[in-house]
């Protein structure tokens, strides 16, 4: 029910014409969290953004949402000295792992991507085990 802000628009290449009839995000809010059930979240970059937008349009739409995330992120931080992880870009950390990144900014491709890219870090991380 608002403008999509040009910079988003931009780079997402999603405009006002493509969302003016779709439900308002309260209703789309529930439909999320009844989608997610319990599972954990699995995400690049999502505990400063995604998470805390999702917390509070389920709270603007009278619904509570506290579903358990693991943030690749992070995990690629933790990593980053060990690995030479020089940047922790999605796009730059599927490159240095070897997962396809079709076409960044789009929902579905980028969690694709956060998939490989978590499954990747993870087993740097075994393997950094296993060589202790």
């Amino acid at each position: 029910r608002r403008s999509i802000v040009p910079v988003v628009a931009e780079l997402t290449g999603i405009t006002d014409g493509m969302v003016a009839d779709k439900p308002p995000v309260s209703e789309v809010m529930r439909r999320f969290i009844e989608f997610a059930g319990n599972d954990i979240l699995v995400g690049h970059g999502i505990a400063n953004s995604d998470i805390p937008f999702l917390r509070r349009a389920a709270a603007r739409a009278g619904a509570r949402f506290e579903n358990r995330y693991f943030d690749t992120f992070r995990y690629a931080e933790s990593l980053r000295g060990e690995y030479h992880l020089d940047s922790l870009k999605l796009g730059s950390l599927a490159q240095r792992l070897g997962v396809v990144q079709s076409r960044e900014h789009r929902a579905l491709d980028d969690a694709a991507c956060a998939a490989g890219v978590y499954f990747a870090l993870r087993e740097l991380s075994m393997k950094s085990q296993d060589d202790r």
